[in-house]
């Protein structure tokens, strides 16, 4: 089934800011992993960020100005749906702290990366030149350059922060094939959520 771009730009409205702010905070992560010495903490900078974002969600549920505010400031970063259901930053932090608690740094930084770098790179290929639907608003070609771009970028954080690591290639392959059809199946759970862990676990088994 095909698509014209125009149309696939109607389902995924452009937002550079957005995937900007997507990428920094794969490489926020990434660095958080990597230099913070202890798992203690991991645990604990991830669970503080994830109990503002889950306080933020709740309280404003009830004070409707509250939540004007919220989506004012970040407006820039946010999807227009987000304003009546939880946002994907909050999801991202949730997945940040299932890694810290239960994830070995290697893996956790794949699946922060993976998404940080791949998933906006995906919707720019996909809104630009996306003909070929596979699935609600994903194409093949966005798939093609999530699974590209998440190879390169895995092979890069090995190559620079593990070196060295045993079949750095069959991992940044299982990580990359791993996070497109998470990206591509996500739909209920939220994909910053999902990603993120999908890959780690995969990861987890090799590394």
């Amino acid at each position: 089934m095909t698509a014209s771009p125009s149309t696939l730009s109607l389902d995924r409205p452009a937002n550079s800011t957005r995937n900007l702010f997507h990428l920094g905070s794969g490489i926020t992560a990434l660095l958080i992993v990597r230099f913070v010495p202890e798992r203690e903490w991991l645990v604990a900078i991830a669970a503080t960020l994830a109990a503002t974002a889950w306080t933020f969600e709740a309280s404003r549920r009830f004070v409707p100005r509250w939540n004007d505010l919220l989506m004012a400031a970040f407006g820039p970063v946010a999807h227009a749906h987000e304003r009546h259901h939880v946002n994907s930053g909050t999801w991202y932090v949730t997945a940040m702290l299932v890694l810290a608690l239960f994830v070995d740094p290697l893996p956790a930084a794949l699946g922060v990366m993976v998404l940080g770098a791949a998933d906006p790179v995906a919707a720019q290929v996909g809104r630009r030149f996306g003909q070929v639907r596979i699935r609600r608003n994903r194409t093949l070609e966005g798939s093609a350059a999530f699974f590209l771009t998440a190879f390169l970028v895995s092979l890069l954080v090995l190559g620079l922060f593990w070196p060295g690591t045993d079949h750095a290639i069959l991992v940044a392959l299982l990580a990359a094939g791993v996070g497109a059809v998470a990206e591509l199946v996500s739909g209920t759970i939220d994909d910053n959520l999902l990603i993120p862990l999908a890959v780690a676990g995969a990861t987890s088994l090799l590394v």
